[in-house]
């Protein structure tokens, strides 16, 4: 037996799940850019996290906001990289002190925004991002609190609350 722990792509997961609601793991998995084998493997790590209900796959968006504020600044750390073109994430309530830019961008060939990269959580982010302007919001937010300040982190924490409260409504 092993320890199964949270990935980086489970997050995305966790996100799509909050906000469309889905009725099947392969709708879940078409919001989440994954495989559907890889979107029951995230289901069942984030289950096993508290950050899912076991019974209806809905996201815990309370636990997942602390998460975002204590946990993933610690387990999935900001990497920056340098100067590129991309699709802008998180937005700092205190701009970046890199000179060379004032925005942070995931790395994306489809991109449109120059600025300093921030490697994404997961490789498909910027396409998840791209199909959904709901899902580039938060996952944008979790980079703020991947990136960011402590206030950054509290900010991104009650902004990505309020999205997936409101999202599951819009589902």
């Amino acid at each position: 037996m092993k320890q199964d722990t949270l990935r980086p792509g489970d997050l995305v997961v966790a996100v799509s799940a909050a906000i469309h609601r889905p009725a099947r793991l392969s709708q879940l998995a078409e919001s989440s850019g994954r495989s559907i084998g890889e979107a029951h493997n995230a289901v069942r790590r984030l289950r096993a996290g508290g950050l899912m209900d076991a019974q209806t796959r809905a996201v815990d968006v309370e636990a997942f906001a602390q998460f975002v504020v204590w946990g993933i600044p610690v387990a999935f750390p900001a990497q920056r990289g340098e100067a590129t073109v991309g699709t802008i994430t998180a937005v700092p309530l205190i701009p970046p002190t890199a000179p060379e830019s004032s925005e942070w961008v995931w790395p994306d060939a489809e991109g449109t925004t120059r600025g300093t990269a921030i490697i994404p959580l997961h490789s498909l982010v910027p396409s998840v991002a791209r199909r959904d302007p709901r899902m580039h919001a938060a996952l944008a937010l979790i980079d703020l609190a991947r990136t960011g300040s402590t206030r950054d982190r509290a900010a991104a924490a009650a902004g990505l609350e309020s999205l997936l409260r409101d999202g599951a409504g819009r589902g």
